[in-house]
């Protein structure tokens, strides 16, 4: 059996695996001495809903029916992540 491949393309391959590689791990060096944030702030979300019936009742009954049929199909998270 003969090798579907010459020398020379099996080398070429070869060298376009590497450079990939090579272009790859610059990118990663290169995010994480340019990436000076290390960490994120945790977001809080204000569960205080008198506050929120009180917006609502300043509002007109059309705006009322949005923000029930609203409250209806999204909930926040009770804590969070």
């Amino acid at each position: 059996m003969q090798n579907p491949f010459s020398k020379d393309q099996m080398k070429n391959y070869l060298l376009l695996y590497g450079a990939i590689v090579v272009i790859m791990v610059l990118f990663y060096i290169l995010n994480s001495q340019l990436n000076t944030e290390r960490s994120h702030e945790k977001k809080v979300f204000e569960t205080n809903t008198s506050v929120m019936k009180d917006e609502i009742a300043e509002k007109p009954a059309e705006a009322t029916e949005e923000n029930n049929s609203l409250k209806n199909r999204i909930q926040l998270l009770d804590k969070a992540y």
